[in-house]
């Protein structure tokens, strides 16, 4: 098939991928591939990479620990200007203070039946999460987890208890800048590098 690569090539394309140089114009002009081709890799290199972080990924948090959880969409715009149209996806996540793990997951919406589970599966019993307001995080507190909640109309931080979300936002800050990048990433590719 035209995909299947020499050895040389492949290593090339897997050490390109590891450092973020596999643009299509790069694999075109230093290792001789075609677009289809730095495709079809990209993606099956995203796709390994993707599914070896799940097989190690472990729960975050713990009872001395702070986790905040948001959710953020990720659109397409048409050419990049105007409305927001076309694919749009949602992204759910969490990030500990205490030791900078994080945790992201695609989410077909952000219901309290779709978010709970995330929640179960990415975050230690007894910790304490921090959410913004999204009515869907109200019954986190009746499944082993200390729930605390910032008001975003109000303020970004909560003056009674100093809770925030500051730092899950920037990690969507961080992503979506990298999704809107010149070389356009994948929102998928996006996630999978947070």
């Amino acid at each position: 098939s035209r995909r299947r690569l020499s050895l040389e090539k492949a290593v090339g394309v897997i050490l390109a991928w590891s450092i973020q140089l596999s643009s299509q114009k790069f694999c075109k002009t230093q290792l001789g591939l075609n677009e289809s081709t730095t495709a079809h890799w990209n993606r099956h290199l995203r796709s390994v990479s993707a599914e070896a972080v799940g097989e190690v990924s472990h729960p975050i948090g713990g009872p001395s620990n702070t986790v905040e959880l948001d959710e953020t969409l990720f659109c397409r715009r048409k050419y990049n200007r105007g409305r927001q149209y076309g694919r749009h996806q949602w992204v759910f996540g969490g990030t500990c203070r205490e030791t900078g793990e994080s945790f992201v997951e695609l989410a077909e919406n952000r219901s309290a039946a779709t978010l709970l589970p995330i929640v179960q599966r990415h975050v230690r019993p007894g910790t304490t999460i921090i959410t913004d307001g999204w009515r869907e995080y109200r019954c986190l507190a009746e499944h082993q987890f200390k729930h605390m909640c910032v008001n975003h109309s109000l303020h970004f931080v909560e003056l009674s208890t100093g809770a925030h979300t500051q730092t899950i936002e920037s990690m969507w800050s961080q992503a979506k800048h990298a999704a809107a990048a010149p070389l356009r990433v994948d929102v998928e590719e996006a996630v999978e590098t947070q």
